[in-house]
């Protein structure tokens, strides 16, 4: 995951685009480990 302080995040996204940040990096990180343990 790509880390970002804090502060860039709560200034610059409203919490709906910080929560589809949040859900988009959760559905990334998922699919990528499914596809390396599925090969």
């Amino acid at each position: 995951m790509k880390s970002f302080p804090n502060k860039m995040l709560t200034s610059h996204l409203s919490p709906q685009k910080f929560a589809f940040f949040v859900w988009f990096q959760l559905v990334n990180f998922f699919v990528s480990s499914n596809f390396l343990t599925t090969g």
